[in-house]
């Protein structure tokens, strides 16, 4: 369930029927450093997040998931969210594989407007199949700038190469679990996806 949905009337009036609310034994919230952002598209719909736990039943467990905050600010979403401390699992995993080089670069280019010129290379002039493009994943900070950064990329692929709308996708924790799982099946199958 997005977080949209969370602030409907129709959710709402389910959670406040007991037999409805004893069967939520689970809440977990992605994307949680949205919970405490102070601006941007996502701050009100978040927002309605923190009043879940006193919706909910008291035995529902809780689980945020984040990839951005700092360990300190974690505690800052953990308070927000409810979380007591004592009470609560604070893991940190490293991100870090083996097989995977992260490569800084600093921008020459602004990225607020629709061309994403330093990051053009990722798509050779010369391109003729779908094994030209080195398999790349791009993060963003916000769906809005991962459309774009997509419709730029896309835009450079030759209409002659094979496959071509198949090759860049977006993927967000919003997209439905069906669109999800093919995007990861895609990316094990080297299929056409490489972006």
């Amino acid at each position: 369930m997005s977080s949209q949905m969370l602030q409907s009337k129709r959710v709402r009036s389910l959670l406040s029927q007991q037999a409805v609310k004893s069967l939520v034994c689970w809440f977990f919230v992605d994307e949680a450093h949205l919970v405490d952002e102070q601006s941007g598209e996502w701050i009100e719909i978040f927002k309605s997040i923190k009043t879940m736990r006193a919706i909910l039943s008291a035995r529902t467990v809780w689980a945020a998931f984040t990839g951005t905050a700092t360990p300190s600010r974690t505690l800052v979403l953990a308070e927000n969210l409810g979380f007591q401390p004592g009470h609560y699992v604070n893991a940190r995993y490293s991100v870090d594989c083996s097989n995977i080089k992260y490569i800084p670069q600093f921008f020459e280019h602004a990225v607020s407007g629709t061309d994403f010129l330093d990051i053009s290379f990722l798509i050779p002039l010369e391109m003729a199949s779908t094994t030209d493009i080195t398999t790349t994943l791009i993060f963003c900070q916000t769906i809005e700038l991962g459309y774009k950064i997509m419709s730029f990329l896309d835009h450079l692929i030759p209409e002659a190469v094979p496959h071509r709308n198949k090759i860049i996708k977006l993927y967000n924790s919003f997209m439905p679990a069906t669109y999800r799982q093919r995007f990861i099946q895609d990316c094990l199958s080297g299929a056409e996806l490489h972006m």
